[in-house]
């Protein structure tokens, strides 16, 4: 699956979008497959954009094959685009937030059927603090893929190149497999959540006083009121990790893999120190 996987990324282009390009691809993969659904949600948040240029940067998108038409009905006659695997790669390389939806509407597309299906749970992805851990670990994972296809595309020349690819592949495996148990360290040991954090502090800077000092006031106040444990509060996040049966059996391989690593570490310092120890 691995190697289907190179071969998909393979066909993957760096392209230079603009802003309201990306945006337009994340939207379509949470769920505005169309030109007209894209116009209609800007109109509705206050930020209209005239129909001939959302459809214009849509297209272009196509054009890219960054989507595909999908199957659909609109009495505005619309037509529906799904994100493709050269999309949502875009997405996930780029450094842009990974929204939820993507997770689960694209969950059988060979990226996340591989870096996620066997770890978790579809449930378990929806948690804040997991999501936001996830994305960070496709990125990394999506450059590692794409730095293991330009090296592949490099010694396609080379009379050797066969048993490079083969060594390439293997590496990547194995990098890969330490993105995953990095992620599952991160997920069980850190105490702090970037999400549940934020999303104490976005409410104190909406609800501040209008003028400077106030703000600042009100802000040092609320932050006094806020104890330790706010921060160390993961009691959601755990209780969803522990449900999950994958999430649960990868753990505790990675549990048994670190003791007998640490087992060998001070076995190896000990005969090291012996060896070099002089009387």
């Amino acid at each position: 699956m691995l190697s289907e996987l190179i071969s998909e990324v393979s066909r993957y282009k760096k392209v230079n979008l603009g802003e309201r390009e990306i945006e337009f691809l994340s939207r379509i993969g949470q769920g505005d497959n169309s030109s007209y659904k894209i116009f209609s949600r800007l109109k509705k948040m206050g930020l209209p954009m005239d129909y001939k240029n959302v459809n214009k940067r849509v297209r272009r998108l196509h054009e890219l094959n960054l989507i595909t038409k999908a199957k659909g009905e609109s009495i505005h006659n619309a037509k529906f685009y799904t994100l493709t695997s050269e999309g949502l790669f875009y997405l996930l390389a780029g450094g842009w937030t990974v929204d939820k939806s993507w997770l689960i509407r694209y969950k059988d597309n060979m990226i996340l059927k591989y870096l996620l299906e066997p770890y978790f749970e579809e449930n378990t992805i929806d948690v804040y603090g997991i999501h936001y851990e996830i994305s960070r670990y496709l990125q990394e994972c999506c450059q590692l893929i794409l730095s293991c296809v330009d090296a592949i595309k490099s010694i396609s020349k080379h009379p050797q190149r066969k048993k490079g690819e083969e060594i390439i592949r293997e590496q990547l495996q194995i990098d890969l497999e330490w993105q995953a148990k990095t992620l599952a360290f991160k997920l069980i040991s850190k105490k702090t959540d970037f999400w549940y954090i934020f999303n104490i502090v976005r409410p104190m800077y909406a609800s501040a006083g209008p003028k400077p000092v106030e703000a600042v006031t009100w802000k040092s106040k609320q932050w006094e009121a806020l104890s330790a444990a706010d921060f160390e509060d993961n009691t959601s996040r755990y209780a969803s990790l522990a449900r999950d049966k994958k999430f649960m059996k990868f753990s505790k391989n990675l549990g048994k893999e670190y003791e007998q690593a640490l087992t060998h570490l001070i076995e190896s310092g000990q005969k090291w120190i012996t060896e070099h120890t002089t009387t």
